[in-house]
Parts: C-alpha cells; structure tokens; sequence
C-alpha cells in the first residue's frame, strides 16, 4: 500500500507500493500520484508489482511535480508521448529506473530534462541495449546494469562509474572520464588494451572493482590507484604495479599467478573457491602467491569435499617458498561428513595463521593459532 512521511505540514516523502490484480488499481495509483502533485514532495518512491512490467503505464502527472529531488521507479512503463515540450524536473537530482519498460532513447529524453541531475542508477530495463547520456554537467554518479553499449559525453564531474551485468562497451569522452574516481567494471567484453590504459583513461583513479571475462592475462597499473577489487572465475596472471595501492582483494575460483608492486599495501582479503583436487602443486603455487602480501586474509570456501594428495619427493625436487604469516585464515562451508584434518594440515603447511576459523555449513567454531603451531616444514 501507499506511506507518507511528514515531518512538515506538507509531506516531503512518498513511497507507495502496490500490486497489480485489476484496472481499478491503475486508478489509484494516479490518484497518489495527485496526492504528489498537490504537496511540496521532494522524494518519490514508486513500486508496481504486477505479471508484467506492462500493467501500469506511468501517469504524466509525475512530471507536474516540480519539487522532486530524489525519483525511484520501479516496475511500469514509459510511453513517449507523456513528455510535454516544456516538461523539465528542475530539482531532481536522484533518478532510478528498475525494471521499466522503455529503450535508450527514452532515457536519454528523460534524462535531458533533468538538469540538476547528479546520480543515475538504471538496472533490470531490458529494452536498453545501447545508451547514450549527452549533456549532463552535474552528474556525479552512473550504475547500469545489462546494457550493451553506453556511451557517456559531455559529464565532467562523473566520479563513479558502475556498469555490471551484460555490458559490452562503455565509450566515455575525455572529458568525461578524466575525473572519474572510482570505475566498478564487471562487463563481458571487457578487453585487455582497455585495461592497460587507466593512466589515461581514468588520470583520478582511486578505486576500481572489475570482473572481466575470459582474460588470461590482466595487468593493471596506476599512480594513484589506492583500492583494487578483482573477481575471477578462471586461471589468471596478474601483473599489477600501483605503488600508492592501500587495499587489495581477490575473489576467484583458482589462484592467480601474481607479481604486485606496491609501497602502502595495509589490507590484503583474499578469497578462493574449492571444487578440485588438490595436490603438492596447488599448495605451493598457494605459498607464492601469499608470499607477496603481509599479514593477509585467506578464506576458503569449500564447495565439494577436495581430495587432497601431497607427493613429497616434489617437495625435495624444487625450492619451496617462505610459508606466510596470515591474519586470518577461514575455511568455509566445509560439508559435514569432510574429515577436516588432513585440509588443516595442508593450509597450515601452507601458511602461518594467527586465527584460524572453521565454518561448516551448520555451525562455526574459531580457534586461535598460537604461532608455534605450523603443521609440516
């Protein structure tokens, strides 16, 4: 059903809910849209539930609402008629579009109107498979989701930069992506010449997410670069020199081949995702690659009962790198039946954890590590 907040004589926020099952509902959700119209209401929260984002057909009366700063819309659909030539949302500076029905060129028709405009979330809008966002000086921050292409001109205080799902290309002028900060990239098509250009792409970088596919080889460096968020699914080689890089986290399903330079390294997390062997190999390739952070964070995450094989004459025929002191090492979802025992040997052969936190899928135990303890040498 419908809420209204008043802190005020007039209300300042409306948030209305309702599900479809009939024509009448339509009729009453005009009629709160009227109740908007006739208040100074500055946040609008509008979220139909019905068997196809169809049902409702958003009333032109929104646009009568010249107070709005903040605008949520979920589940109906646009039509292009409904904008008047005049129409413009003078104060709006929040616009989300969820699950509506409308394309890229309506968006880009709403958007115009909206020249106050500073965050703009569009997700779930499957009809919007290329974008294109001209003019829009005080945006500050974009997330899409499931867009083939965008292509952002003219927004020269764009901070933040979100595009997950499908997305295939995203085109941003210079002037545009020259003040970007903080880039989440989880596309598809992601390519690795657009990677190793963020110096020149993103000259303000501070923060960057990214979860590309089908990328053997990533390397990513940046002078400004201080958090880096890496989400994996295959076998991967990084290469990644930012020497200003504070925070460090990896979420994958196989251990990278890595070599990182940095300076201010403080936070390492480190999570990888178990459904193989694992054998003499696996362990060592796992003391390289924490041999490269100090103090780090390792959480396993068990998804099959691994078979566990440790050839020892291996061991004698190479070098065998330094074991890692861990902050913090937490195997999780262990299946029940899992004799644990010979996993805590091998992780602690492997590294040298001050914490070391059991989860299965029932119940959690954690347990300190005292430092003499190491399992094999």
């Amino acid at each position: 059903m419908g809420d209204v907040d008043k802190d005020s004589p007039s209300a300042s926020t409306l948030c209305f809910w309702k599900t479809l099952t009939d024509a009448k509902h339509a009729s009453c959700i005009d009629n709160w849209l009227e109740l908007a119209t006739r208040n100074y209401i500055k946040e609008l929260e509008l979220t139909i539930i019905g068997k196809k984002i169809t049902d409702y057909t958003l009333s032109r009366r929104i646009f009568a609402v010249e107070s709005l700063a903040i605008l949520r819309l979920w589940g109906c659909k646009l039509v292009e008629h409904m904008f008047g030539e005049n129409t413009k949302f003078i104060c709006l500076q929040e616009l989300s579009l969820l699950a509506i029905d409308l394309d890229g060129k309506m968006i880009q028709e709403l958007v115009c109107r909206c020249p106050m405009l500073e965050a703009l979330e569009i997700s779930c809008c499957s009809r919007v498979d290329y974008l294109q966002l001209l003019n829009l000086p005080k945006l500050k921050k974009a997330e899409f989701d499931s867009c083939l292409t965008i292509k952002s001109n003219e927004a020269p205080n764009l901070q933040i930069v979100s595009c997950t799902g499908i997305v295939r290309s995203l085109l941003l002028d210079i002037s545009t992506s020259e003040n970007v900060k903080k880039p989440k990239i989880g596309y598809v098509g992601i390519s690795r010449h657009y990677l190793e250009e963020p110096n020149s792409r993103f000259p303000l970088l501070e923060t960057l997410e990214m979860q590309p596919s089908n990328l053997p080889e990533i390397k990513i460096s940046h002078h400004r670069l201080e958090k880096f968020k890496l989400f994996v699914n295959g076998d991967t080689i990084l290469h990644i020199d930012c020497k200003n890089l504070s925070s460090y986290a990896y979420f994958g399903s196989h251990i990278p081949s890595l070599s990182i330079n940095y300076s201010r390294l403080k936070k390492s997390q480190n999570l990888i995702s178990i459904h193989y062997p694992l054998d003499t190999s696996w362990f060592l390739k796992l003391r390289r690659y924490l041999g490269n952070f100090k103090q780090p964070v390792l959480s396993l995450r068990i998804d099959e009962s691994p078979t566990i094989t440790i050839t020892t004459e291996l061991l004698s025929e190479q070098s065998i790198p330094p074991r890692s002191n861990l902050n913090l090492l937490s195997l999780k979802r262990i299946p029940p039946s899992q004799d644990y025992r010979a996993l805590i040997d091998g992780w602690l052969w492997s590294t040298h954890p001050e914490s070391l936190s059991l989860k299965k899928k029932a119940k959690s135990v954690a347990v300190t590590v005292k430092s003499n303890v190491g399992g094999m040498t």
